[in-house]
């Protein structure tokens, strides 16, 4: 990546936030590695920013890549400071993956800090019937 070029857009208060949203385009427009690429970029710039492990996960996952998402989603958990949705998306890779075990923990842990979420409760029981 060329750092030597800082953009000059008004609602971007740092050159990570510029990745985050250049990969963000990218992962729209299924230019997946270019996407990969970006998100890496933002973190390089912002390790301690969650969306960017988080986004780039989402990638690897639409990739098929689960090991590298659930990598990446697990520094998201650690990160943020309500990991609510980071626990839904990590048991929804563990449940492509087809570790069913560790999906239902993921789905527990959300339903820890949301207990009335209904769509997180059968996203449970899916995995739980899945066994």
């Amino acid at each position: 990546m060329d750092h030597n070029y800082i953009p000059v857009i008004s609602n971007i208060d740092t050159l990570a936030d510029y990745y985050f949203n250049l990969g963000y385009e990218h992962q729209y427009n299924r230019e997946y590695d270019k996407a990969i690429e970006t998100f890496s970029e933002a973190i390089k710039l912002d390790s301690k920013n969650f969306m960017n492990y988080r986004q780039r996960s989402s990638v690897y996952k639409l990739k098929g890549e689960y090991d590298v998402a659930i990598k990446d989603i697990t520094k998201s958990i650690e990160l943020e400071p309500y990991p609510f949705t980071a626990y839904i998306d990590r048991g929804e890779i563990y449940l492509e993956k087809g570790d069913y075990d560790n999906a239902v923990k993921d789905f527990e842990k959300a339903l820890e800090i949301n207990p009335t979420h209904v769509e997180v409760l059968n996203k449970k029981i899916k995995a739980e019937a899945s066994k």
